[in-house]
């Protein structure tokens, strides 16, 4: 260890690489370790290796990526534990990811790698409940703490509770998380916990444990292996003995029920804290009496004591009245799980901190042993433990504090204020975050008596306001000082008045008690001496009765001029101190600080700087200042101290009289010559009444003569350099607005623009960009700017560059000229960009995403932008990084190299979220619904976007209400907090509808129809919206058009309203069909199908629909083109021309239904499960009404269903529909078996002859089902 600590500095590098090499070749051999089953990286794989091995044994797998360091880290420590546990009926493997990190995150809900999962041993599937009819528990409670323990939002809580005591059908199972999708009798579709469900009177047995688990916490084999170990055992086990004393073995916390029955509640515990505590359950525990009861304990091994080896075991109890009620006893056991005083290390700390309780920690130095008794002995006159046998009881009140010691000398404590120098010390947490920490006013020595002050103290914290505490709390730490020292040598007499000044033979201390007369008071006998202190620094200690006298503040004054050579000044009013509550004292320096007091700080600074700046001295002010607010009388002197500067108006109000202001405005305006013009302009720039109108007036004016040659004669007497001065003056001071600024630089550029440098092009530009919305003629100055840039682009610095390509991205709809600057910029950007600061990135990369569709070379700028973003995102600001976020989800398509930067931006928004305004916070939920599928990092942060959203809300603009509520219907499935938004946008959308853009009506209905069953209040935007759409259809695209009509067929039994739009829609629709891509095709059919019983017009769309659909079918997805064919097959009837488009004329089987069939048979082997549900049952149904066989389609999905497991997922109309279809065409002979099985599963499911007959009429339900 020496010859390391000599090692030269320049070898540490060399060292590390040799770590990283090590760390790689144990990672290479670990993968190909005997003890470890190495799993192919396809969910499907992992599925089928679960399904193997789970029978009979437990499964651990760990997800790892070859290209994270931390993953090199934790498969060598995973083989040690595999190594270790060769006996247990345990199966270690390894699953390696770096190929399909995306699906494997979506699958398994994944934040990143590595990830350590566990199965238990799973002998029976949930599978066997798919089908069965069964009854909701009716306990409401039970309900929701059970979804939350099974990972589902509460979202869907109102659709839960609508199932109570109620009969359902179970559809699926998902045995991850332990859910089932139930059906109820109105066909809603929910997700809930199979606990909560009663088959035949009997609850359905309580799995919950077999739940996947995910381990969490160091990559180390001990932990691991402890993980592991603790996941094995059994979910409650029963007590060896009936005595306690037989828990004395355990190394761990544990909970035992004393009950004769094991209760649902109890095993929610056990559930919720598997990992922390070991569950235990014995009929009675004779140590506790009679009766039920409920015990937390803590062995012996990890409780704290001063003198090693004196530790008791710990426990609390309660009894009847919490074991009675299952919400009850689920409380209790949170908020008991570390009973007594808990020695804490490293590793549990961070769960002692977050176990449901506040903290009280004690930092002390573990050699301490006189110290360390005194800290017991105050622990336990605070916790109070009663002897039981041979543990400790303790009771825990509402309000009490788990107690907990740690070594204070471990690396972190100095975080929360604690020095490994001055042990022990107290650390009081509220919660992990917020804490109370303070050497003077809760000691260990005091503790019990000090305890009862943290309620009225400072918490400090990690967010800025707890800096500012912090660094308030020390001012307040030097005044409270002073005060004790002046209160012991003086009493409340030295609290009043005390000055120090030094002398060369030592520090003199006065005071005085008649405030109003001079400060110092020669003829007053009390006059002690105190010793001479080397190195005292020079200072004033004031402290005046501020209601007493007027006189003091000037006294003070005055006082401080004579006395020179002041380093400290400290002001406070000691009127309502309490002699003894300091604390109360410290929490109101802020709140009720005295205005006066603060006017005596400030000339004191003044004073003390002017005299110190003479001396070389540097001057330090504290004030701290406690007392009543009161009226303050400014001193004469400062009272009618006046500005130099004039005060800004405004406009409308010009500066000055009002009537003069006028009669000067119309005398510009009647001036017949360029002289007379600036006679009166000379005569009126420097007087009062001279303001922004008049300013704007003159530049114009003068524009105007000068370009018609009629100012030549009169500009040698204009007074130019003042009427800049006065225009510099009225920008600075904000007077002049964006009509007036747009009037002065249409008077200046048209001119001057060839002789401007780069820079004033830029700004130009980029004024223009600001000022266009307020004053649409200001993009008259954009040709001239434009035609200079081309050849000055070269010479613009980078900050400039990205300015112009902002600009243009924000004039490109305005002046189409600027689009003429972009190739000569973007030629210029990838050798600057590594000078740009991160707003110039975040700037760049949203005007390439605003401008790729005019000027695609645009593109070429985002590969040096990107590579210069990861170094530069930390310093970015909250709207930068929402710009970047949004420019990767428009150009992930066209510039891929934007997906490397999401995970770099996605790590900065939780901590800067908060200041986001509520376009960043759109820009962000748009970006994330976006880029969900190829970047799904994204959804990492969305919890902390939608925070934020619902006090922002209200400030939102039209269009980034609309882009919300469509994020938040992207993200339902995904992001299942996002819905907390919609409540908050909903509330705001009427009143702003009127303003919105086409495109925000269409995805406000789009997303009203997407989130119904998720947010029914979402239905209340509809009218308004409604309302809007006739008027602005014609400027809707066809996208657009096709999400409103398919909204309205989705929403018209919900909200009628909706059909109001129909005609509008309808007439636009044939127009810009040709444009519409293949699912807009496919939910103009669908929409046309629901909507033609409601409004018979909207079958008007169908022709020009059907025109265009040979030529995209080939690109349409599974689901658009089943979508299709029902749509079509039921219109038939309806829309000429329809019927002999299905068929294709005279021969059968060229028509569409022969293509969907051919192509629907060849996709067939290939489809996903939702598609492969609903797509067939569709197709052939088609082919049978239309009565067109179809022998290729009729074998593969025969073949494709041929499981009973794969038939027991069908829906229950594609399952009638299958059996009936084939039946109708006369195949059941053909495919014997197949039809038996369809019929098998019909008789389980009760489903009768008349529901088949049903089935053939079509569901047209275009929806998939949706957990």
């Amino acid at each position: 260890m020496a010859l390391l600590r000599v090692v030269p500095w320049f070898l540490c590098p060399l060292s590390w690489f040799v770590s990283a090499d090590l760390d790689v070749e144990l990672y290479r051999t670990a993968k190909k370790s005997p003890d470890l089953k190495a799993v192919e990286g396809d969910v499907q794989k992992i599925s089928e290796f679960l399904l193997e091995q789970r029978p009979s044994r437990h499964v651990a797998l760990l997800l790892h990526d070859a290209n994270c360091p931390h993953c090199r880290k934790a498969l060598p420590e995973l083989d040690l534990v595999a190594k270790a546990l060769t006996k247990e009926a345990v199966v270690l493997g390894h699953v390696d990811c770096t190929s399909n990190k995306a699906a494997m995150r979506t699958h398994f809900n994944l934040k990143g790698f590595p990830c350590l999962l566990f199965w238990r041993k799973q002998p029976e599937s949930l599978d066997e409940l798919v089908g069965k009819t069964v009854v909701v528990d009716s306990d409401s409670a039970f309900l929701l703490r059970a979804s939350r323990l099974a990972g589902l939002g509460a979202e869907r809580d109102k659709s839960r509770l609508a199932l109570l005591g109620k009969e359902v059908i179970i559809l699926q199972v998902d045995g991850k998380d332990m859910t089932v999708q139930v059906e109820t009798e109105t066909k809603q579709k929910v997700w809930i916990p199979h606990e909560v469900l009663i088959e035949q009177g009997r609850r359905v047995p309580y799995r919950r444990e077999e739940a996947m688990t995910k381990y969490q916490n160091l990559w180390e084999k001990d932990l691991m292996q402890s993980f592991v170990q603790r996941a094995m055992q059994p979910l409650v086990a029963k007590l060896p003995s009936s005595s306690l004393q037989s828990l004395e073995k355990e190394d761990g916390h544990a909970l035992v029920l004393c009950a004769a029955v094991l209760s649902r509640g109890f095993l929610e515990a056990a559930t919720n804290y598997h990992q922390t505590l070991r569950a235990f359950h014995t009929p009675s525990c004779p140590e506790l009496g009679s009766g039920d009861h409920i015990l937390s304990y803590s062995p012996a091994s990890l409780q704290w004591t001063a003198v090693p080896g004196r530790a008791k075991a710990a426990a609390a109890v309660a009894g009847k009245e919490v074991t009675s009620n299952d919400t009850h006893l689920v409380q209790w056991v949170e908020q008991h799980q570390y009973p007594g005083i808990s020695a804490l290390t490293i590793h549990s700390v961070h769960a002692w901190l977050r176990a449901g309780r506040p903290t009280v920690l004690l930092a002390i130095k573990l050699n301490d042993f006189e110290k360390n008794i005194m800290v017991e002995n105050q622990l336990r006159e605070v916790g109070k433990p009663t002897p039981v046998g041979n543990m400790e009881l303790y009771s825990y009140g509402p309000f009490d504090r788990y107690l907990g010691v740690a070594d204070g000398t471990l690396e972190g404590f100095n975080y929360f204020g604690v020095a490994a120098s001055n042990l022990p010390r107290v650390v009081v947490f509220d919660d992990p975050e917020h804490w109370v920490e303070d050497e003077d006013y809760v000691t260990a020595e005091r503790l019990s008596e000090h305890l009862p002050r943290v309620a009225r103290m400072w918490r400090m914290s990690s967010t800025p306001r707890g800096y500012a505490l912090w660094i308030a709390k020390r001012f307040v730490a030097v005044y409270l000082k002073l005060d004790r020292d002046a209160n012991a040598s003086f009493g409340y007499a030295g609290r009043c008045v005390v000055k120090i000044q030094s002398e060369d033979a030592g520090i003199q201390m006065t005071w005085h008690k008649y405030p109003g007369s001079a400060l110092t008071c020669p003829d007053d006998p009390f006059r002690p001496r105190l010793p001479s202190t080397p190195g005292f620094a020079k200072a004033v200690l004031l402290a005046i009765k501020l209601n007493d006298s007027e006189k003091n503040i000037m006294d003070i004054m005055v006082e401080t001029q004579l006395r020179g050579g002041l380093s400290t000044v400290v002001v406070f009013d000691p009127e309502h101190l309490e002699d003894e509550d300091y604390v109360t004292a410290e929490r109101r320096w802020l709140s009720e600080i005295s205005a006066r007091t603060a006017l005596v700080v400030l000339w004191l600074l003044t004073l003390a700087a002017a005299h110190l700046g003479t001396r070389g001295d540097v001057g330090y002010v504290q004030s701290a200042s406690w007392g009543r607010p009161r009226p303050t009388r400014i001193p004469m002197q400062v009272r009618e101290r006046r500005s130099e500067k004039r005060a800004p108006s405004k406009r409308g109000k010009p500066r000055g009289n009002y009537v003069d202001a006028k009669k000067l405005t119309s005398s510009m305006a009647g001036a017949k010559s360029a002289e007379e013009f600036v006679k009166i302009l000379n005569a009126a720039v420097d007087g009062p009444i001279f303001n922004y109108f008049h300013a704007s007036c003159a530049y114009h004016r003068l524009a105007t003569w000068k370009r018609s040659g009629k100012l030549a004669k009169a500009a040698g007497g204009l007074k130019f350099s003042k009427l800049n001065a006065r225009v510099q003056e009225m920008i600075e001071e904000g007077q002049l607005h964006a009509r007036e600024l747009a009037n002065v630089l249409w008077s200046f550029v048209p001119d001057k623009a060839k002789d401007m440098k780069p820079q004033e092009l830029s700004n130009v530009l980029l004024a223009a960009a600001k000022l266009k919305d307020d004053e649409p003629d200001v993009v008259n100055v954009v040709p001239a700017i434009v035609a200079q840039v081309p050849d000055k682009a070269k010479d613009m610095k980078p900050q400039e560059l990205s300015n112009v390509l902002w600009a243009a991205a924000k004039l490109k709809d305005d002046a189409t000229d600027v689009l003429n600057v972009v190739p000569a910029i973007v030629a210029q950007v990838p050798d600057k960009a590594k000078d740009m600061i991160p707003q110039h990135l975040s700037n760049v990369l949203w005007a390439a995403a605003s401008l790729k569709d005019d000027e695609p070379d645009v593109v070429n700028v985002v590969p040096s932008i990107v590579a210069q973003v990861p170094d530069k995102a930390k310093d970015m600001k909250p709207q930068g990084l929402s710009n970047v976020l949004l420019a990767a989800a428009k150009l992930k398509d066209d510039a891929p190299d934007m997906l490397n930067v999401v995970s770099v931006i996605v790590a900065q928004v939780p901590d800067k979220a908060k200041d986001m305004k509520p376009q960043g916070l759109s820009n962000v939920l748009l970006a994330a619904a976006k880029l969900k599928d190829d970047a799904p990092d994204m959804l990492n942060m969305v919890s902390v976007i939608v925070a934020q959203v619902p006090d922002k809300a209200k400030d939102m603009k039209p269009q980034e209400l609309s882009n919300v509520l469509w994020a938040a219907a992207k993200l339902k499935d995904d992001a299942r907090g996002v819905l907390n938004v919609v409540p908050a946008i909903v509330a705001q959308v009427p009143d702003k509808a009127k303003d919105m853009i086409p495109q925000g009506l269409s995805n406000v209905l789009w997303a009203a129809a997407k989130l119904k069953d998720n947010a029914r209040g979402v239905l209340n935007v509809v009218p308004a919206i409604v309302a809007q759409v006739p008027n602005k259809a014609k400027d809707l695209k066809p996208q657009e058009l096709s999400n409103v009509l398919w909204a309205a067929a989705r929403l018209q039994d919900d909200a009628t309203d909706m059909l109001n739009v129909v005609p509008a829609i309808v007439a636009q629709v044939p127009d810009k069909a040709k444009d519409m891509t293949p699912q807009a095709l496919s939910n103009v059919l669908w929409a046309a199908a629901k909507l033609k019983d409601d409004e018979p017009d909207v079958v008007n769309v169908v022709p020009a629909i059907v025109a265009q659909v040979p030529d995209k079918a080939k690109d349409m997805k599974p689901q658009d083109l089943s979508n299709s064919l029902l749509a079509l097959v039921l219109l038939q009837d309806s829309v000429p021309g329809v019927s002999s488009f299905l068929r294709g004329g005279s021969r059968s089987n060229t028509g569409f239904v022969g293509e969907a069939a051919s192509r629907v048979a060849k996709l067939l082997p290939k489809l996903s499960d939702l598609d492969l549900f609903l797509t067939p049952p569709a197709v052939v149904w088609a082919c049978a009404k239309m009565e067109l066989p179809h022998d290729e389609l009729l074998s593969a999905v025969a073949q494709r269903f041929a499981s009973r497991k794969t038939i027991s997922s069908l829906r229950d109309w594609g399952l009638c529909a299958l059996y009936g279809s084939y039946q109708l065409l006369g195949s059941t002979d053909r495919f014997t078996n197949f039809a038996e099985m369809l019929k098998k599963e019909l008789t389980r499911r009760g489903l009768s002859d008349s529901d088949v007959g049903w089935s053939l009429e079509g569901p047209l339900d275009g929806a998939y089902p949706e957990k």
